[in-house]
């Protein structure tokens, strides 16, 4: 498995960026195994786009039924632990258990793990010797307050395990609880806070961030396209307040320059969460026709999808003629 880990995206439901982020990986890692554990609704969808689909319910574990035996919610009154009809508080601590029998059905014990929203950009076998080599149990994604990028299946043992251990303690989700209900109201026990948890319970050093691990190359792997990171940032979609990374692309792919320095970075992913479908679009036809002319997301994604498609045709054909004239 050394020099090619597989991918795996965990989702329920079929949103419609999920066609995107699943064709772009594909499209930026042919060689790879790729795969969705998700559910009915997402299937035809993943196989359309060359991902193996397997069924989050059937990864079932001694280990899942004692979490969801002992799981409840543990959270502030203001926070929403239902989206898209399902648990989610419960989805997004559940699912690891769900992977940690893929792991061991599959024999994988190196794989890259990804929110389903994340646009994959470049190949991930010339990023995979060194993270290796670097002897960690895995990355961190979310600002650092979660697991993902690369990640190592006796990580996700130990982390699944943690978390049972997390939910036969009273005492400690009584005190979460407390602050949840009288301090941060909005917050929930969540798998964020589960790994934190288990950082502290087996006094490991705190992983890499996934993000900046490859920063001395000048390759960034984005936490939230919505999170300036010290990048430079332009206003969001018309009508909006969101700000996001001012991205552009040129003929060797999608970067964005340093806020002080004006340093380019190649971005080998880009994560879109809370932004919409303009911008996958964007991402996804900007890596796959590729111009010599810089254009910046910022002067398009107000645009209609057909608009940005023709605008993209169009400075690809006028690099063309461009290169028949010299």
């Amino acid at each position: 498995m050394k020099g090619n880990l597989p991918i795996i995206f965990t989702h329920f439901g079929n949103n419609d960026y999920l066609k995107y982020t699943l064709k772009q990986a594909k499209m930026s890692n042919p060689s790879k195994d790729l795969f969705l554990l998700g559910d009915s609704s997402n299937k035809i969808v993943a196989i359309e786009n060359g991902w193996e689909h397997v069924m989050l319910k059937d990864l079932t574990s001694k280990k899942r039924d004692e979490f969801n035996a002992r799981f409840y919610w543990v959270k502030g009154p203001r926070h929403n632990p239902v989206k898209g009809g399902k648990d989610w508080l419960r989805f997004v601590s559940e699912r690891f258990f769900a992977i940690e029998t893929f792991l061991i059905e599959r024999d994988i014990n190196i794989f890259w793990h990804f929110d389903s929203d994340t646009m994959i950009l470049e190949d991930l076998r010339t990023f995979e010797d060194r993270l290796i080599n670097a002897d960690i149990e895995c990355t961190t994604l979310c600002n650092g307050f979660c697991p993902g990028g690369f990640v190592r299946r006796q990580f996700i043992i130990n982390y699944s395990s943690s978390m049972i251990e997390d939910y036969k303690d009273d005492k400690f989700l009584s005190e979460q609880q407390y602050e949840f209900s009288n301090l941060n109201k909005d917050y929930a026990f969540t798998e964020m806070r589960a790994f934190i948890r288990y950082l502290e319970k087996s006094k490991s050093p705190k992983p890499p961030r996934m993000c900046s691990f490859f920063e001395d190359q000048s390759i960034w792997f984005d936490d939230c396209i919505c999170q300036d990171h010290n990048f430079q940032t332009a206003i969001g979609e018309k009508g909006s307040a969101i700000l996001f990374k001012n991205l552009f692309f040129n003929k060797d792919g999608i970067f964005c320059r340093r806020k002080k320095t004006g340093v380019p970075f190649k971005f080998a992913t880009v994560n879109c969460s809370w932004v919409s479908n303009k911008v996958f679009v964007w991402v996804q036809n900007a890596h796959s026709l590729k111009s010599g002319t810089k254009v910046f997301i910022k002067d398009h994604v107000r645009m209609p999808i057909g608009h940005i498609i023709f605008y993209l045709l169009k400075r690809k054909l006028k690099s063309i003629i461009r290169k028949m004239r010299l």
